[in-house]
């Protein structure tokens, strides 16, 4: 059995994406407040390490996404973060890295997710943290 010691969490952006076709913009985005906290707590709760990393700012949008897309999508992101900066629990670290993608649309594979190069951005920037927090143990 697999016993790990830290756990990413990189939540939100799936369900964040529908705010462009669901009226009830209040009801995904509560949702998404309430789910992030008690999954990190859940594993904090079982002695593991969390590293939670707030949703990456989005990519470029292709043309068939753009016919759902909506600025809801981009606040959601946003009041998401700001929510998700206030988790407050033992063992669980909130991580904002927005700044290492923001308006890089070269780091994008696509409007939610990072390429190759994206990925050995964030590992790069994050990498120190998890050495930090597995040292404590």
């Amino acid at each position: 059995m697999i016993r790990p010691k830290l756990v990413i969490l990189q939540l939100g952006v799936n369900d964040l994406k529908s705010l462009g076709l669901i009226s009830d913009y209040e009801r995904v985005v509560e949702r998404s407040f309430t789910n992030t906290p008690q999954i990190a707590k859940t594993f904090a709760n079982a002695d593991k390490e969390v590293l939670a990393l707030m949703v990456f700012p989005t990519g470029d949008i292709s043309i068939p996404r753009m016919l759902i897309w909506s600025d809801k999508i981009e606040k959601g992101i946003n009041k998401y973060n700001l929510n998700r900066a206030t988790i407050n629990e033992p063992n669980v670290l909130v991580v904002n890295v927005d700044h290492l993608f923001d308006k890089n649309l070269s780091l994008h594979k696509d409007a939610l997710h990072l390429n190759g190069l994206g990925y050995e951005r964030l590992n790069t920037h994050i990498a120190p943290t998890i050495a930090e927090l597995l040292e404590l143990e």
